[in-house]
């Protein structure tokens, strides 16, 4: 399944923080082949994904440990290219 930046997911697995387990946010990047980076829509607790995000609001989070709950691109216009190329 391919997860493209903008689309809405739930996490399932903790990924070793409790705290996002049933959490929703929206893809904001790619990390590696198997991780993408997350930024919530609450504050978490977690980290601004190498400036991607607002402190608090990111996570990186392994493909299997979320569900896309909506494929629909949302926020696009937030994601501007500069983002794009430091967050992808």
């Amino acid at each position: 399944m391919k997860f493209k930046i903008g689309y809405k997911i739930k996490v399932i697995k903790d990924n070793w923080n409790k705290n996002i387990l049933g959490k929703t946010g929206k893809i904001i990047g790619h990390h590696g082949h198997n991780i993408v980076k997350i930024e919530f829509d609450e504050n978490m607790g977690g980290h601004n994904c190498d400036g991607c995000c607002k402190h608090g609001y990111g996570w990186n989070i392994e493909k299997d440990d979320i569900v896309l709950i909506n494929r629909e691109i949302t926020n696009w216009k937030k994601i501007i290219e500069s983002d794009k190329k430091r967050c992808d």
